[in-house]
């Protein structure tokens, strides 16, 4: 398990410290790119402090970690992860100036750094992310991009030996869908995939939410 310190950050004087745990870092990169509704190729967007990006900086280490979700939202920086025995990420912020990254951490920058820029907007891996959940079964994250400002989002709960084929049906019924529908009617073909392929699911939905940008 680890554990991350991480701002809401509206601006200099409108911010919030939050923690969070995560079953481990990919885990933690799933809760990032799973909240991205707008598309982040670009710094100003997303920003991982690889060694590589984080070349120049005076005082050396890494920066935060930094993500917004939602175009003209606040920005998500983290500043410290730290597993059962240590921190393996730091910025300096909750650590009196002290900035460490661990080998591992810089691995993991690099790995989300690539995968940033890689990225194809409104492409389906992006909107079905995985995080793992305490009582063994993971979350299935679907943002779904309606277009015209128009976001929905939906969490399932599934086998986490499952996940994946999950992940497959959801794309498919999404897919045949092509944007297409709506809350209710969305939801029922997620739900028909799912009983097809017989998949056990539980939807979350007092997380169901719809933005309008």
């Amino acid at each position: 398990m680890i554990n991350i310190k991480y701002e809401r950050y509206y601006n200099d004087s409108v911010r919030k410290d939050e923690e969070k745990t995560f079953a481990d870092l990919g885990a933690l990169a799933g809760w990032i790119f799973g909240q991205m509704q707008q598309d982040y190729t670009d710094s100003f967007t997303m920003f991982f402090p690889t060694p590589e990006n984080s070349r120049g900086l005076r005082d050396g280490g890494p920066g935060h970690i930094s993500f917004r979700p939602v175009r003209g939202g606040k920005d998500i920086r983290i500043h410290l992860i730290r597993n059962a025995d240590e921190i393996i990420f730091s910025d300096g912020r909750f650590t009196a100036g002290r900035k460490h990254w661990s080998t591992p951490v810089k691995e993991w920058l690099i790995a989300c750094d690539k995968r940033q820029h890689a990225h194809e907007s409104n492409s389906m891996d992006d909107r079905l992310a995985m995080a793992a959940s305490k009582d063994g079964r993971s979350t299935l994250l679907l943002h779904l991009d309606y277009g015209d400002g128009e976001y929905g989002c939906i969490l399932y709960r599934v086998p986490a030996e499952r996940l994946d084929e999950a992940r497959d049906a959801a794309a498919a019924a999404w897919a045949a869908y092509d944007g297409n529908g709506r809350q209710g009617q969305v939801e029922e073909a997620f739900e028909v995939a799912f009983r097809q392929a017989g998949i056990p699911f539980a939807c979350e939905d007092y997380a169901i939410h719809w933005i309008t940008a």
